[in-house]
C-alpha cells in the first residue's frame, strides 16, 4: 500500500519492487491510494481491507 502523494517511498519505487516479485513468481499486490502520503489517517479503512485480504489468502 502507498499513497500516490508519498514522497518517502514513492510509488514508482514500489512498482518496480512488485515487477520484480512478480517476475520472480510471487503474488505481489500493490494498492495506491489517491492523494495520500507515508502513512497515517487517508490510508483509513482501506489499508484494513487489503490486509484482510491478504491475510484470509
Amino acid at each position: 500500500v502507498s499513497g500516490s502523494a508519498d514522497r518517502t517511498t514513492p510509488p514508482h519505487h514500489v512498482e518496480k519492487y512488485i515487477a520484480a516479485a512478480r517476475a520472480r513468481g510471487h503474488d505481489a499486490q500493490f494498492l495506491i491510494v489517491p492523494g495520500a502520503g507515508h502513512g497515517g489517517r487517508p490510508f483509513g479503512p482501506i489499508v484494513g481491507f487489503a490486509l484482510d485480504d491478504l491475510f484470509r489468502r
